[in-house]
């Protein structure tokens, strides 16, 4: 089996490398069925890669109202989207993000494309900086959190 050079198979376990410092991945899920591992070591970036080839499946750079704003970000930087937290479905086929726009989204893996965004009710989504650091589907996958 090919080595992915942050996932690797020994026996019947599935190790993350997280590498060296500055290429280290920051965040990672892995779906209910096991075959699909989510990582992000850009900050804007996830990639979703198959456990067993190590092949990349999918790619997910979600966007943000906020992006480039001044004013917006921790001391006065343009904002950038971060994923500071992540989830797979069952199947792998749908990344629940947590982003620091204040918001968590569902993704499709095949496209990228974004299918909900949540935030909390009576507030504006993404209007400003704020961070969604935990996200979950529950054991169904009908909820997520």
């Amino acid at each position: 089996m090919p080595q992915h050079p942050k996932i690797q198979a020994v026996g019947d376990t599935l190790l993350l490398n997280f590498g060296q410092y500055g290429e280290e991945v920051a965040v990672a899920a892995i779906a209910g069925d096991g075959r699909r591992v989510l990582t992000v070591k850009a900050v804007g970036v996830a990639e979703i890669w198959d456990a067993r080839s190590g092949q990349k499946v999918g790619e997910v750079r979600p966007e943000s109202p906020l992006q480039g704003t001044e004013h917006t970000a921790p001391r006065g930087n343009p904002f950038r989207v971060f994923i500071e937290s992540a989830a797979l479905n069952r199947d792998g086929s749908i990344a629940l993000l947590g982003l620091n726009d204040g918001t968590a989204g569902t993704f499709r893996v095949s496209d990228g494309v974004r299918l909900a965004t949540m935030y909390p009710p009576g507030e504006q989504p993404a209007s400003r900086w704020s961070v969604v650091r935990a996200v979950a589907y529950s054991p169904d996958g009908s909820f997520v959190l």
